[in-house]
Order: C-alpha cells, then structure tokens, then sequence
C-alpha cells in the first residue's frame, strides 16, 4: 500500500482549463520576476505579480477523487503544468475502480491534454529542459513502473521497473505511487522517496538506465536545486528542513519548525527551489492544518511568513521569461 505523509490533507484534486481570466481575489502572494505555482482540493493558482490565473478539473467524477491528492509539477519555463488525477470511475471493477491519467495543461491554450489509463498515479516531475516527465503509475497490465513521458512526442516508456528494484537486504521496499522525484540539473539521474519497512522512508539517488541505488539519507519530500549542490528534505517526523550534497555528504539543518505545546506544527508537501538555487519555500502545516509559506533565504538564514489565504499550497516557483 501507499506510504502515508504526516502532514499531507487527505484532498481531491483534479483539474479544469482556466477560464481565460484573472482572478481578482489573489488569495496567494507573489514574487518578483517569478511564476509560483500553488494549489489546494480542486483548485490550482498559477501566480504572476501581473495576475493570478486559475485552474479547475477537466472531468466532473462526483465524489470519486475524495481523498486523493498528488503533487502538481510546473515546467521550468512556466508555460506546462502537470498533474496526475481521476478521470473517470468504473463500478464494475472488484478493485482499482477509480480511474487515473497523467494531464498535461497548457497555459498558452488554456487546454488540457490527458495520458494513459492507470489504477493509480504518482507525482509527475518535469526533466530540467521540460521536455520529459517522470512519474510512478500502476498499470492495469504491465504493473507498477517508473514512466517518462515524452512531451513532443506525447509517448511513454517504462523507465524503471519499480516493484524489481527494492533491496530487501536493506528493507528497502521500492518506490511507492505517491514518492516525490526530483531530476538532477543535467536531467541524468532523480532523487527517489523509498519505501522501508519499518523504517522511516529513505531518500535515494536513482540512475533510471541502470536502476543504480544509491541511499544518501532518511527522510521525504526531497528536492535538487536548480545549481545542481544540494538536495533538501524534510526529516521523518516533519520537523525540520535539510541540506544534503547528492553524494550523501555535508548534512545540515537550515530551519526547524517553530511548534509549541499548544500549535503542533510541522513541515509538509512540497520543498521548492528559487530557480537561482538561493531561496526555498517550505509549507508549514498546523494542527488545525491551517497552511503557512515560509520563504527561507539559505544565504542569511532569513525567514518570512507568505500568508496564503484557504491554505493554499506551494508548488512550484520557475522564472518569468521576459
């Protein structure tokens, strides 16, 4: 079964074309010369310091999607959004009724494209160039697998036989549906969320053509920084972000939650990178799952609180081309 995050809402998120229209209520901050990508239940912000473009679901599937949540991916160059997500719903199934796929949103268009028939779906991640897509799906026939997905050709491959490269000498049970992936700068390898067994999950170098392994620290959420130096994480209880060099070397805590007996709080979601590898935004969740965005500067160790109002959830944070 799916490994469970602390701090993640149990949210149904699927996705409509955007009406064409800024919204006028902002309800999430913005940064200068940036597209941030933020998103919540059924609904998605793409947030510019011009405007605020909304996305709904592209199918209405009633109640089916209650409960489901993946992480939504923003190409680097902020023109593609990513999502894995219910399509439809098939009652005479005896298992896996819900039906998934990979969708694909242009913002140009205001259009979205859907991918593949799935039992369930991961969370899909650009390459660096935005011309691949990583993710983990469970297909009906060919089983649980690692896929890249080729945008300009619209094709998918099998790039890891997921199920097949767990190592049960070190509990290491595979990558589950729901692990966060991050690509390397040169698009060659990905850091992988593992599954252990009685274990916390376990953050790993992938090389997806060989299906090379290679454990660098405990934790989840990992992301690269758009530099290529380090890769941060959350620690398994949530508690604190951390810094690590893809050889595994050079670890270090940058910021700990501030939580008191009185408001637990804690890290969740998604860890996202400046695209100059300088800044971080982390989603700091309470007990009462009200959402708090801290833009951390790595540099001075700086923190500032981004309200975001109806908690939405950052992202993705990519470069406004001029």
């Amino acid at each position: 079964m799916f490994a469970k995050r602390r701090w993640v809402y149990r949210l149904a998120i699927v996705i409509v074309p955007l009406s064409g229209q800024a919204t006028q209520d902002r309800q999430t901050f913005s940064l200068h010369d940036s597209i941030l990508l933020f998103g919540i239940y059924d609904n998605l912000r793409l947030v510019t310091p011009a405007q605020v473009l909304e996305i709904k679901p592209p199918v209405e599937v009633g109640n089916t999607n209650q409960g489901y949540f993946v992480y939504p991916s923003l190409s680097p160059r902020g023109d593609l959004v990513a999502w894995g997500f219910v399509v439809g719903w098939q009652d005479d199934r005896p298992r896996y009724r819900a039906r998934f796929a990979l969708g694909l949103y242009s913002i140009k268009e205001r259009k979205w494209k859907t991918y593949g028939d799935f039992d369930d779906i991961g969370t899909p991640t650009f390459s660096p160039d935005a011309s691949k897509i990583a993710f983990v799906a469970l297909d009906p026939i060919k089983g649980y697998h690692m896929l890249l997905f080729d945008v300009a050709t619209e094709k998918m491959t099998i790039m890891v036989n997921v199920s097949a490269k767990g190592n049960p000498e070190k509990g290491i049970q595979g990558i589950p549906e729901k692990s966060t992936l991050g690509w390397s700068p040169d698009g060659k390898r990905l850091v992988v969320q593992f599954q252990r067994r009685e274990k916390p999950s376990l953050i790993a170098v992938l090389d997806p053509n060989t299906g090379d392994v290679q454990p660098i620290a405990d934790g989840v959420d990992p992301a690269w920084s758009p530099t290529g130096e380090w890769i941060a994480y959350y620690d398994p209880p949530g508690e604190r972000c951390m810094l690590v060099q893809p050889d595994g070397t050079g670890v270090k805590m940058v910021r700990k939650v501030h939580s008191t007996l009185f408001n637990r709080r804690g890290y969740g979601y998604a860890v996202v990178w400046s695209p100059d590898g300088k800044k971080l935004l982390l989603n700091e969740v309470s007990e009462e799952r009200a959402i708090e965005v801290v833009l951390f500067d790595l540099q001075t160790g700086r923190s500032t609180i981004r309200k975001t109002e109806n908690g939405f959830v950052a992202f993705g944070w990519v470069a406004q081309r001029k």
